[in-house]
Order: structure tokens, then C-alpha cells, then sequence
């Protein structure tokens, strides 16, 4: 049985692959920062712990043979960088070199799309995309940056593997997270409009098998993109009022 360390266990992906690995039979240890809602109940050792405080991340990093890390301060928008930067960079830091004295040997870093640079718009993106390390979107940038150092630190001793996942729903949303929210408006009725464009929407139980998959089958050094299947706001927007059976029509206000 090996033995992972979980990192934003009471978000949205967190919650999910917590339940996946538990069936799967791994022996889970979750990062404790305030939440704990996500993981109430279940069979995992909850170890109190901020990554903005290194100390206590020694405890949490202790005899785990992998390392998922999912925590990260997500913004829309170029506001509040240095809180962001905190967290998803100085935070990221603060825990592969925790681990790496704890001398864990495998390291999954959740990332996301908006890590990558999307031009050009009319080509597909894959793996090899640069880095929005430009960006003026603190979210963005600040991913694309701890992208770049995690990457760095791939050696025969610790395979780092990095995952880019796109628009994530599907349930055990707890807080929920912004897609939820967005769900939640919709069937609500108390979005005045939508905007054009889409997103590509994948089910986050299908995160959760390739982060498992990551764990034997991942190549150190490598990261993967975890798409699913590109919508408009309009139709996803319909095909929420078909499965609700609620009235979602709304006017699609131009940029």
C-alpha cells in the first residue's frame, strides 16, 4: 500500500480524488489548513498544516511515497498578485522542498490550462504550449511560474509530474467552485446575461482517474493537459435547462 499526501483535500478536486484513492485502497493523508468539510468521515489522517508556514509542512510530508499537491489561490482577474503569488508559488516552494527532505519520490502538481499560453486561438493546445509567464492575470501568471520551477526540479530521485486540467464540474463540490457557482447562478436565474465563448468541460471524476493513472504510469518530467469537451456558455447553459427542466434562457451580451 503507498501511502499519499494530499494537498487542498476540502476543494473541489481534492474531495474527489480523496474518495477515488480511498477505493483504490491507498493510505491518504490530507493537509488540514481550516476547511475540513470535504473530508469529514472518511478514513484519512488529517495533519494541521499551512504552505506558507514550512515547519508545518515536515509532519505532513513524513513517509508518504507520493505527493499530490491541489492547493492554490485561484483569482479572475490581475488583482491581489502578491496573496496570490504567496500561496500558489512561495507556497508550492515551500512544499516540494518539505518533501524533497522528506524524501518523497514522486511529486503531482495540479496546474491548470490557464498555466499555458492559448494563441493561437484556431489550433488545438497541447503539451508542448509555452508558459503564460506574460500574463497580466495574477492566476495565470503565478501558475505558470510554479509550473516552470516544479519542472526544475525533476531529478532521479523525484519524479515530478505536472497536470493541466480545463474547466472541471461534477459533484462533491463543496463550496462550491467558481464552475459550481456558475451552475448554481444559472439554474438560480440571477445571471442577467451571458457572455460569448465557452469553455472546455471536463467531469472531475475523469481528473481523479488520470491523477491515479499519474501515480504508476506518469513519466517524470512530463505534464499532461485533462480536457474533455469544448462548449458554449449558451448550450451549456441549455443543456443545464434540459437536464433541470428549468427555463435557462438568457441574452448573450457582446464583449
Amino acid at each position: 500500500m503507498k501511502k499519499i499526501g494530499i494537498t487542498g483535500a476540502n476543494g473541489h478536486v481534492g474531495a474527489n480524488l480523496v474518495r477515488r484513492l480511498l477505493k483504490d485502497e491507498y493510505e491518504i493523508r490530507v493537509l488540514q489548513y481550516h476547511d475540513h468539510e470535504a473530508f469529514d468521515g472518511l478514513n484519512v489522517e488529517a495533519v494541521p498544516g499551512d504552505l506558507n508556514d514550512p515547519e508545518s509542512l515536515v509532519p505532513f510530508c513524513k513517509d508518504l511515497d507520493v505527493l499530490i499537491h491541489l492547493a492554490a489561490k485561484i483569482t479572475i482577474g490581475s488583482n491581489k498578485y502578491e496573496s496570490v503569488y504567496k500561496i500558489n508559488v512561495d507556497g508550492t516552494k515551500n512544499l516540494v522542498q518539505a518533501a524533497k527532505k522528506a524524501g518523497v519520490k514522486r511529486y503531482i502538481h495540479f496546474s491548470s490550462i490557464h498555466a499555458l499560453v492559448h494563441e493561437p486561438l484556431d489550433q488545438p493546445m497541447n503539451e508542448m504550449q509555452p508558459l503564460a509567464l506574460d500574463s497580466s492575470i495574477a492566476y495565470e501568471k503565478t501558475k505558470s511560474i510554479a509550473d516552470e520551477w516544479v519542472m526544475g526540479q525533476q531529478a532521479n530521485n523525484f519524479d515530478v509530474i505536472v497536470l493541466n486540467p480545463t474547466a472541471i464540474l461534477g459533484p462533491c463540490d463543496f463550496k462550491p467552485s467558481l464552475m459550481g457557482q456558475l451552475i448554481i447562478r444559472l439554474y438560480n436565474g440571477s445571471l442577467p446575461g451571458l457572455v460569448p465563448g465557452g469553455y472546455d468541460w471536463v467531469d472531475v471524476r475523469d481528473i481523479c482517474d488520470a491523477a491515479s493513472n499519474a501515480i504508476f504510469q506518469g513519466k517524470g518530467g512530463e505534464r499532461y493537459i485533462l480536457s474533455g469537451t469544448w462548449k458554449s456558455i449558451g448550450d451549456f447553459a441549455k443543456l443545464l435547462g434540459a437536464v433541470t427542466d428549468k427555463n435557462i434562457n438568457k441574452p448573450i451580451f457582446p464583449l
